[in-house]
């Protein structure tokens, strides 16, 4: 998965060679507010430029595209585009139901003439794997929130997470990026042992994440869910360990 800024991707979004685009984007990491907020500025972007088959599916909560709403959207992409190609913009995927999903996939896998799809969830992992399969995966960058912010950010969440009754389901289900996660436990490992953690397995647990960091690096040669199990492998032994407790209380 590939980070980007919302200016990044606006930017993406308004090249003059719109045939260089991929037919579809998964954009992961905000929320529904922050979602919107970007929607409409992408959507004001287009229609300057002279785009109007533009179709944009907003919501304000947990709620998405209905399987009603997909079935015109197909007879809409049926028609000849005006503008030369058609746009279809959509929050919360993560939130469709299956039928609604299926029926946007099957658009996904044989698009009607020139269609490119800019997809929106919080979460990737809650969207249909063969949606995903199907788009370039990106993760959007806050304006605004530095990259310092954002890892703080993560680290509260894992250690919020070792609170949780299963911590292999809500790594699974709260963490977007299994290479940021890996780093972002090293980092709390890292303060659990200067807090006065002596146990020597923690340290073992370091150099492990860290020789998975720098190889997932140069070769991406573990896919997400293998990361994400090692990170809440770990976290399950930190949550189970006395002076990591107390770090968690501290």
């Amino acid at each position: 998965m590939s980070r980007i800024s919302e200016q990044s991707l606006l930017d993406r979004v308004l090249t003059d060679n719109i045939d260089e685009l991929p037919t579809g984007v998964l954009c992961s990491g905000l929320q529904y507010s922050d979602q919107n907020q970007l929607i409409n500025k992408i959507r004001t972007a287009l229609l300057a430029k002279g785009h109007q088959d533009l179709y944009v599916f907003a919501s304000e909560d947990n709620r998405s595209i209905a399987i009603d709403q997909v079935r015109v959207l197909v007879d809409r992409l049926s028609r000849v585009a005006v503008s030369g190609c058609h746009w279809v913009i959509i929050s919360g995927v993560d939130y469709m139901h299956v039928s609604a999903a299926n029926a946007l996939l099957k658009i996904l896998e044989e698009p009607p003439g020139k269609t490119h799809f800019i997809l929106f969830s919080a979460s990737e992992n809650r969207v249909l794997n063969t949606i995903r399969s199907r788009v370039q995966k990106l993760y959007i960058n806050r304006a605004g929130v530095s990259l310092s912010s954002q890892r703080e950010e993560l680290i509260s969440k894992l250690v919020s997470i070792m609170h949780s009754e299963n911590i292999f389901c809500s790594v699974h289900a709260e963490i977007e990026d299994g290479h940021d996660a890996i780093s972002a436990l090293m980092e709390l490992i890292n303060r659990m042992i200067v807090s006065g953690s002596h146990d020597k397995l923690l340290w073992k647990y370091y150099d492990e994440l860290l020789s998975v960091y720098r190889l997932n690096a140069q070769r991406s040669c573990m896919n997400h869910s293998m990361l994400l199990d090692r990170v809440a492998l770990i976290l399950q032994y930190c949550a189970n360990h006395q002076s990591c407790r107390a770090y968690q209380a501290a």
